[in-house]
């Protein structure tokens, strides 16, 4: 794709100042074409990225914790999140609305963390 984007910028080049123009043209197609595919390459996803990561792994990221905490730090992490954000409590200090909204979907997505890190480690 890049060819046919040079040619065409020395084409107008060309049209508007003949053959210094057309290089004027050509070099500025060139330039627009690099940063073009830059910004191609950058938004491409990685192989390796959360999404791909086990439910478990994104259970203990959403917690804020390692596979190789205990019982008990787990525990402490989870009951702290969910004081923080828990939607009764924000809702008794007054947050707003989309504030509260926030807090509850990261609550449920907290609480669906938690269950799956229990079942996983037994966790009563």
């Amino acid at each position: 794709m890049g060819w046919k984007r040079i040619a065409l910028g020395a084409a107008v080049g060309f049209a508007f100042g003949g053959p210094l123009g057309s290089i004027f043209g050509a070099a500025v197609a060139h330039e627009f074409d690099k940063r073009a595919s830059a910004r191609r390459r950058s938004s491409r996803r990685p192989f390796r990225s959360a999404s791909f990561a086990s439910p478990m792994a994104q259970a203990y990221a959403a917690l804020g914790a390692s596979s190789s905490d205990s019982v008990e730090t787990l525990k402490r992490k989870y009951r702290t999140l969910a004081k923080k954000l828990h939607p009764d409590l924000l809702r008794a200090q007054g947050v707003s609305g989309e504030a509260l909204k926030k807090a509850t979907d990261k609550m449920v997505r907290i609480n669906a963390a938690w269950k799956i890190v229990r079942e996983g480690r037994g966790i009563k």
